[in-house]
């Protein structure tokens, strides 16, 4: 999966470059609305913590900060999953989006100083990011929906998850004991 997430973190951080290198002022809309379109626009303000969702005004260092921490969950999630042998495409394939979206953010932080988005579409200035968080949420709720029937009972998903987390304990002591 390593390949996969640095192809589409290429994809997204070398159509930025390109976008931003030659097409900074650029300002082009479909249908003259804000349906569809492309405006380069650096965005350092908006995310789901400081945007219209919580409006918590963390800083760019905590935001860091908190994508690196998620980063080191879905890492955990992923091999966690490769150990149990769970063979749900649909799953890794989310878990890739996910995965991609969360090193494009932190990259986005770390050089571009914020979000360097691209897309318009339907009144929002988006990036490739924002459509792997996307395709990611989609495939979540279509598995859902889908499997809903072969959900476990709730006392076998609190074993899961106990069994995650001690997954992850086994891990983490793992690497400090050496």
């Amino acid at each position: 999966m390593f390949w996969q997430v640095m192809g589409l973190v290429a994809l997204d951080q070398g159509v930025k470059h390109f976008m931003n290198t030659f097409f900074r002022d650029l300002d082009v809309r479909v249908f003259d609305n804000n349906l569809l379109g492309l405006e380069v626009y650096l965005n350092q303000d908006v995310s789901i913590f400081n945007g219209e969702f919580l409006n918590m005004d963390l800083s760019m260092g905590l935001l860091t900060l908190l994508n690196l921490v998620l980063l080191l969950v879905l890492v955990s999630v992923y091999q966690y999953l490769q150990l149990i042998h769970l063979t749900k495409k649909s799953v890794y394939l989310a878990l890739l989006f996910f995965l991609s979206a969360t090193v494009c953010s932190t990259i986005d932080r770390v050089f571009w100083g914020g979000s360097l988005d691209f897309i318009v579409f339907m009144g929002w200035i988006i990036d490739f990011k924002d459509i792997y968080l996307g395709l990611g949420a989609i495939i979540v709720l279509i598995s859902v929906i889908k499997e809903h029937d072969s959900f476990k009972s709730s006392k076998e998903d609190f074993e899961s998850v106990k069994n995650y987390f001690r997954f992850v304990k086994e891990s983490v002591s793992k690497r400090f004991s050496r």
